[in-house]
Formats: structure tokens, C-alpha cells, sequence
């Protein structure tokens, strides 16, 4: 409960510091342009506000809303047909206006910056409804507009985020339903491995401001050390489409809170949230503070998430425990009318992290990560935009095998160690990431466009792992040893084009293309002596190249299609090269040791793209296909163990090709005013053609079909929505080839049941300062276990375990801005 307490201090706080926050009381007048009323708080017709405490608000000429100012006086236009028909009459309710997100707060006009530094519309504020098809918090943010271009892209917006009220931000991806070519893999629950089609860590590029990778990949994951209420949205591009943000297969772009503006001078304001999550008593609370004057702005933020182990349907508990908390700290400026730059701080601090059926848990993980990024929109100039960004990044975490919790792995191991008493581990790590670029666009948005630009990254990563085994005899005493990730680093230089060419009125083809120069090196002093990676094969170079061609085409105005046809490269991560041994969790039994090859051979992606969109008034839907061929896919080469069982020895290797191919589809309908249905399905099938049998870490075919109900202004003040999910069986279990007979074929994952969960949400916008969220996850309580999540089989006494999901979890949340 101190969670719950921490947060209704500080909602007392904001309470208390009312009158601080409140805006002086306004007069009403209303004013008519020719496609929109506007309805201000200030005297006189002007469709700007220029005093103190003004809020101005939207509504379509066709519809009656009602709209209200900073003093509480609410309004409504009745038959707005033209200034004669505007009749303001006083009403008993006031209601969130059409189509228009609220802004940070009931007495500010916010400015949204016209250079693309993320918006601050919508920043802690009551929900705006349900996420729809396309929709996105800001059509001018850069990852929408990557996302827009590429077939099958997507966008998830921080409104839907803020409906899910989830516990990270991975698994606002999985949830939503334009964002089906996401699937995951669970670790904890503020820990989810994002894979995209059946590309995985590695092929997947994430982006915070700059690249985000894991310290270790089977402990940490990129996007979930963020903050899910500090988002502005969420594109996920599946395929080579976005060669400005670097070599990658696939890219996950999460664009970060822009701060905000104020016409009328300084403002300054506060929220505080609270959401608890019953089934592992996960509370999540925070508190933030925003505001600014005419040019800049700033936000602060704290946030305070922890979790002890859940139960799964079958009343299994699931070590699960942690303790996050997070800072952020940011402040914006306008340099002039057209350049702005953003200056932002976040910090992570991870504690007492559980993992189930991992070989370690974390005891601590600190994250540290600044960006300064500039835009300049000067129409006088060359560029219609420059963009420059420079972004560090560090993680760092220690952890050990030493938690009770740990007894399912530790004995498997003790028990294949003959006269093993105890089995000890401990393990830490660093991983630093930086870089920059710089981007220059000619020409403007809907003409003839020209990005050319330049980055580096530079990274390096350690992991070193340390073991003690105490024999009882005979021998008696200690053995010893420990196995690592030398100090190992990345040099990226890369330089990229993007060129887009309106045909017509309704066809739109852009080209783009990018190279990468990228250097590896290992430092020798960390080698392990008579380890498998030797001091000659360290220094290693790989040249990268792609391009990328798409097409949009208005087919009618209710219909457009996409097609897209790219080739990209990327070259082996760190520890597919360099790892020494390291007990990394990546398969399905999570008993696998990694060791590394600085030989491997860079991958060649070539990529197919088809999807087409429908949007009617009352209805909307996609329909995407793809296929993908991998020369040199990286995968593993494996040796059986046969105690503990399930156990593998990986090998990093190459094979010759390997084809990812499938489809998404995603549809609404609104019924009623009152009612909208929607569905979606997506399936891949992931094989490796050299051997062909199924790839490994590929889930099975997944649906989706719901129920909306909201009320009859679009689902701006309440709405509630229950959803079935279906997962089917994956017979497709991943193998690999044996390590010195090729012939020979390894499983490394067991088929998996299918299942369906049943989940109930919703929401109420009590007024402009208070929203209400609730639900319930797994209604009838289902046992299930995902496909990529870890399992352990049985091994002679010891019983089959395995980290099955979270069983009936009920959540609520409140938000209160001042």
C-alpha cells in the first residue's frame, strides 16, 4: 500500500495548490469562420486569445457541442448555420468538443510548435476515447510520418496508452489493434521483448529520441525502461522503410513528450495518477509538473512503479516482483518564430527485479539517458527543415542467481553437477550508446521533398558472469570460473536519402536509400584464457547498403493501396560476435549458452510489401501481406545437454536463407452512434530454408474481435469495450542444426496449446481534470501460456514448470490535472 499512499499524498498536494494553478475568471464571445465556430474566453471576435486565462475550443458547423471556460460557465450552439443562427444558451454539463484533443490544461491555449519537436497536446490530461484506426496523437511528429508511408505502419497514440493504463510501454503495442504485427515475449512484467513479424532483437531498431539497446538482452528491454505516460506516440514501421533512423529490418520510433506553450504568458500546472493493478499488487503512481511561457517550456516528472509475483489461471504464483522509478526532467525554447530546440534528462532505477525461470534475477539496473535535439523551419532558407540531434544512453546492472524464487533453475543445475552442494552466480554489465544526426529537407509537405542526412552511432557493451561451485566430495572445496562479453564496441557512420515524388493527385512514390561503414573491435585483455574467441578474429568491418521504393495510391476516395519493395543490411550485434559462453536466456527453456562467432556474416534483407485501406464514415479497415527473404539469416548452430534438460549450447551462425511471410488485417464498423465492432488477425511463418523447418521465436496466428460501446460524441466522456482474444496452437516449433552435423536437427522450443482471454475496459472523463479508467484482463481467469514465454520440462523428480501469464486481473486508475 505505500504506493497508494505516496499517491494520494501527492494528489493532496495538487489539491492544496489550487488556487496557485487557477486562472483568473473570463468573459465568453463567440465567432464564426466559414467551415468552424470558435468559442473563446475572451472579448471581442478575434480568433486568437491575447489575455490572461483564455481557452479556446472547436466545434464542427453541422453538430451542437457544448463548450466551457476557465470560470465554469458552459454554453451550447445550437443550428450554427451562419451568425444568425447562433443562439448561446446556457447548459447544465459540459462535454470535451469534437475532434479537438484537450490541451494541457482547462485555462491555456496551447501552441503546438510548428517545428517537429513532438506535441504537447494531450499531456496528462482526461482521455480522448478510444483508439482508432490510424489515429495518432500528432500528424506532424516524425515517426507518423515514417510510419504513413510505410505499408503496414502504424502508429499508436498516448491517448490509447493512457486507456490501457499498462505497466510498461511494450505492451501498449501488443494491445492496440492497428499495431498487430507486434508480438512479445514476457521476461517481467515491466520487462517485454517487442518482436515485429518475426524479427527480433537485432533486426529490430528502437528509437527514444536516439538508439535504445538492452545492457543484456534476456534481462532488459529498450522501450520498456521508458515511462508508458511520457509518450506522445508509438510507429512501428515493419520493414526497411525509414533509412533515415539507421541499418535495421524493422523499427519500433517512440516519440517523447514535446513541451508546451502558452499564448497569455506563464502558466504553470500539475497532475498526479495512480493506477493499481490487484493481481501482484502492482501500483504505479506519479506526480508532474508542466507549464512554460510564450517561448519555452518545461516538464518534470516523477514516476513509481512496483509489483510482487502474480498468480496465472491456475493459481500458479509467477515471480514477478520490482521496483522502478523514474525521473524525467525537460525544458524546450524557442530560439526564433521557426527554430526550437529540446534539452531532456530521464532516469531509470530498477530494483529487486524478479525474472521467472531466467538463470539470473537483477538485483539493480540504473538507466541514464540525455538528447538535445534542434529544429529549425525557416521559410526563407535553403531547407524548408533542419534537424539536428545528439542522444547518450547507459545502462548498467548487477544481478545473481541467490533468490528463492530461483530454486526451479538452481536445482536443475545442482542436480546435474554430481556431488554438488551449491551453486552460486553472479553477473553484471555496462552498456553505453551515443550519436547524432543531422537531417536537411528541401521542399514542402505535398510537393516534390528531398531529405538527405548523415548519422553515427558509438557503443560498447560488457557482461561478465561469475560462478562457484561447492563440491561435498569427493573432491571437497570450490571450483571456480566465469565466463563474459569482452569489453566489446561499434563504430556506425552513415549517411541517407529520402526522395518523394507526388506523380498526381493521387499517387505518391518515394525512393530512399542509405550506407553504413561500421568498425567492431574487442578488447584483447578481456579475452578469457582458452576461451572460444581468440585474439586475431576481433578487429572486424562490414560495408552496409539499402534502398527502398513505395508507392501510395489513392484508388478512390474511400479506398487507398501501398506497395512497397526494399533491400536492407545490418551487421551482428555484440554478442552475436563476441559473446564468450554467457548464459543468455533466449530460447523457449531459457537454459542456453551463447558463444559468439566475429566471423559472422552481415544479413541481407529483401522485402515485399502489399497492404490496402478503406475508410467510410462508418467504416474502416487494412488489409496488409508480406514476405521477407534473409540471406545469411543469423540464427545458431546448437549442442544438446542432456542435464539439465532442455539445456543447449548455442553457437552463433549463419544460414543460407530463411523467409518470413504473413498478413494482418484490422477492421471497424460503428453500428450506431453508440456501438462500433471491430476485429483483427495477423500470422507469421518463419522457416529456415537452408534445413526448411520452422525459424525459432516465431508466434502463431493471433485474433482479435470486440465490442465498443461510447457515447454518442465520438467516445469523448465515457466508454467501455470488451474484446476477445484468440491465440492459436503453434505446431511450427523451432529447430536448429546440430553444432558439428549439420544433418542433424535440434528442437530448442516445444509446440504450444492455443487459448483465448476475455478482456472488459473503460473509461469515464469525470470533467476536463478528472478521468477514470478500469478493467478487467483475463475475465474468466484462463491458464495460458504464450508461445515465446519460458517453460522448463520435466527432469526426473523435478516437475514441468513454466512462467505462464497473469490469470483474471482487475485494474483501475485515476488522473487529476490542475
Amino acid at each position: 500500500m505505500s504506493r497508494l499512499k505516496h499517491g494520494l499524498w501527492a494528489l493532496l498536494v495538487v489539491l492544496l495548490a489550487d488556487d496557485a494553478f487557477s486562472a483568473p475568471p473570463a468573459s465568453l464571445s463567440a465567432s464564426l469562420s466559414s467551415d468552424w465556430i470558435v468559442a473563446d474566453d475572451c472579448l471581442g471576435d478575434a480568433l486568437t486569445c491575447n489575455c490572461p486565462g483564455c481557452t479556446a475550443y472547436r466545434v464542427r458547423l453541422e453538430q451542437a457541442a457544448f463548450v466551457s471556460n476557465a470560470g465554469g460557465v458552459q454554453f451550447a450552439l445550437q443550428n450554427p448555420t451562419g451568425p444568425d443562427g447562433v443562439v448561446l444558451t446556457q447548459a447544465p454539463e459540459p462535454v470535451q468538443p469534437l475532434d479537438v484533443q484537450p490541451t494541457p490544461s482547462p485555462a491555456s491555449t496551447v501552441e503546438t510548435p510548428s517545428a517537429d519537436l513532438g506535441s504537447s497536446v494531450g499531456i496528462l490530461t482526461s482521455l480522448a476515447g478510444f483508439p482508432e484506426l490510424g489515429q495518432a496523437a500528432d500528424p506532424t511528429t516524425e515517426s507518423v510520418q515514417v510510419a504513413q508511408t510505410a505499408p503496414g505502419g502504424s502508429v499508436v497514440s498516448a491517448q490509447a496508452a493512457n486507456l490501457m493504463a499498462p505497466p510498461e510501454t511494450a505492451t501498449i503495442l501488443r494491445d492496440s489493434g492497428p499495431t498487430n504485427a507486434v508480438t512479445l515475449q514476457r521476461r517481467n512484467p515491466v520487462s517485454y521483448d517487442p518482436h515485429v513479424r518475426g524479427f527480433r532483437y537485432g533486426q529490430i531498431l528502437s528509437r527514444v529520441g536516439g538508439v535504445w539497446s538492452p545492457v543484456r538482452q534476456d534481462l532488459d528491454s529498450p522501450i520498456s525502461k521508458l515511462d508508458p505516460n511520457l509518450i506522445e506516440d508509438i510507429a512501428v514501421i515493419p520493414g526497411p522503410y525509414a533509412s533515415r533512423f539507421g541499418p535495421a529490418f524493422a523499427f519500433i520510433d517512440v516519440e517523447t513528450l514535446g513541451t508546451p506553450r502558452y499564448q497569455c504568458g506563464y502558466e504553470s500546472h500539475a497532475t498526479v495518477g495512480e493506477t493499481y493493478r490487484e493481481n501482484g499488487d502492482h501500483q504505479h503512481g506519479r506526480v508532474t509538473t508542466y507549464g512554460g511561457g510564450t517561448n519555452w517550456g518545461f516538464i518534470g516528472h516523477y514516476g513509481s512503479r512496483t509489483g510482487s509475483d502474480y498468480r496465472s489461471g491456475n493459481g500458479t504464483l509467477i515471480p514477478s516482483s520490482y521496483n522502478n522509478q523514474s525521473f524525467l526532467g525537460q525544458i524546450g525554447f524557442d530560439l526564433s518564430p521557426s527554430s526550437k530546440v529540446e534539452v531532456r534528462y530521464d532516469r531509470l532505477d530498477q530494483n529487486d527485479a524478479e525474472y521467472a525461470l531466467q538463470f539470473f534475477d537483477i538485483d539493480y539496473l540504473g538507466n541514464d539517458s540525455s538528447s538535445i535535439r534542434y529544429v529549425d523551419t525557416d521559410p526563407g532558407g535553403i531547407f524548408s527543415q533542419a534537424d539536428f540531434s545528439v542522444w547518450y544512453n547507459r545502462t548498467r546492472y548487477h544481478g545473481d542467481n541467490q533468490n528463492a524464487s530461483k530454486a526451479p533453475v538452481r536445482d536443475r543445475v545442482q542436480a546435474a553437477i554430481p556431488g554438488n552442494e551449491d551453486f552460486s552466480a553472479f553477473t553484471f554489465g555496462d552498456r553505453m550508446l551515443t550519436g547524432g544526426r543531422s537531417m536537411w529537407t528541401i521542399g514542402d509537405l505535398g510537393d516534390v521533398q528531398n531529405r538527405i542526412g548523415a548519422d553515427y552511432r558509438f557503443e560498447d557493451q560488457e557482461i561478465e558472469e561469475d560462478y562457484t561451485i561447492t563440491q561435498f566430495g569427493p573432491p571437497t572445496g570450490q571450483v571456480q570460473f566465469f565466463t563474459n562479453l569482452p569489453k566489446s564496441w561499434l563504430n556506425n557512420a552513415g549517411v541517407f536519402n529520402e526522395l518523394v515524388l507526388p506523380m498526381s493527385d493521387d499517387w505518391t512514390t518515394t525512393l530512399g536509400a542509405r550506407a553504413d561503414f561500421v568498425d567492431m573491435d574487442a578488447r584483447v585483455s578481456d579475452l578469457r584464457p582458452g576461451g572460444n574467441i581468440t585474439q586475431d578474429q576481433v578487429s572486424q568491418a562490414d560495408t552496409l547498403y539499402g534502398f527502398y521504393l513505395l508507392n501510395d495510391v489513392v484508388l478512390t476516395p474511400n479506398w487507398t493501396s501501398q506497395f512497397g519493395f526494399g533491400h536492407a543490411q545490418r551487421n551482428p550485434t555484440l554478442v552475436e560476435r563476441y559473446s564468450d559462453g554467457v548464459f543468455l536466456g533466449l530460447i523457449q527453456s531459457g537454459f542456453s549458452r551463447v558463444i559468439g562467432d566475429p566471423n559472422l556474416n552481415k544479413e541481407r534483407l529483401w522485402q515485399i510489401d502489399w497492404s490496402v485501406s478503406a475508410d467510410y464514415d462508418r467504416y474502416r479497415g487494412r488489409a496488409a501481406l508480406f514476405n521477407s527473404w534473409v540471406l545469411d539469416f543469423s540464427t545458431y548452430r546448437g549442442n544438446v545437454i542432456s542435464s539439465p534438460d532442455g539445456a543447449r549450447l548455442l553457437y552463433s551462425t549463419n544460414t543460407e536463407l530463411a523467409t518470413l511471410a504473413g498478413f494482418e488485417l484490422y477492421g471497424e464498423a460503428d453500428s450506431s452512434d453508440y456501438v462500433t465492432l471491430f476485429s483483427g488477425m495477423n500470422y507469421v511463418q518463419g522457416t529456415d530454408q537452408q534445413i526448411d523447418a520452422p525459424l525459432w521465436g516465431v508466434a502463431p496466428l493471433i485474433g482479435r474481435v470486440g465490442v465498443r460501446l461510447h457515447d454518442g460524441n465520438r467516445g469523448q466522456t465515457w466508454g467501455l469495450e470488451t474484446s476477445l482474444r484468440m491465440v492459436d496452437r503453434q505446431d511450427r516449433a523451432g529447430v536448429i542444426r546440430n553444432a558439428f552435423d549439420p544433418t542433424v536437427l535440434i528442437p530448442i522450443e516445444q509446440p504450444t496449446p492455443g487459448f483465448s482471454t476475455v478482456d472488459l475496459r473503460g473509461y469515464y472523463n469525470v470533467s476536463r481534470q478528472v478521468s477514470i479508467v478500469s478493467g478487467v484482463e483475463n475475465l474468466l481467469d484462463k491458464n495460458s501460456l504464450e508461445h515465446l514465454d519460458l517453460r522448463l520440462p520435466a527432469q526426473g523428480s523435478l516437475p514441468a514448470v513454466a512462467a505462464f501469464s497473469p490469470g483474471i486481473m482487475f485494474y483501475t486508475g485515476i488522473e487529476i490535472t490542475n
